[in-house]
């Protein structure tokens, strides 16, 4: 059968200020293949498939813990889905997978802890299959 992957969704953006717990947002978008990125940080499924998405970041200041938990349609996902770190200097997390979802399904990520360094980190979400 025929592969339908329109425009094959692909999306990397980071942030240009210090984010507090809660949303990630997608300040600065450097590709977004598609626009199912929002400003938000809010990756919406634009088709069926298998998505791979990543998160890397830094905490705002030394000491802090860090943990950043992938949403998908508002529900946290599995532990073993969130990324932490803790460390005496800046906590560095980086978390990355594969995840099917549903046409219209959407991705967040989530700063659980603490502030996240204004200049060191990136959401990515892409449609492979």
């Amino acid at each position: 059968g025929a592969v339908n992957m329109p425009q094959q969704p692909v999306a990397t953006a980071s942030w240009n200020s210090a984010l507090s717990v809660e949303q990630i947002t997608a300040d600065v978008i450097y590709v977004n293949i598609g626009s199912h990125l929002a400003a938000s940080g809010r990756f919406t499924a634009p088709i069926a498939g298998t998505y791979w998405y990543s998160f890397t970041g830094m905490s705002g200041s030394a000491g802090n813990h860090l943990s950043i938990r992938l949403y998908k349609n508002n529900t946290g996902l599995s532990n073993d889905l969130t990324a932490y770190t803790d460390d005496e200097t800046y906590a560095h997390a980086t978390s990355f997978g594969y995840i099917t979802l549903a046409a219209n399904d959407y991705l967040e990520f989530r700063n659980m802890l603490t502030t996240l360094h204004t200049s060191y980190g990136t959401i990515n979400f892409a449609l492979v299959a």
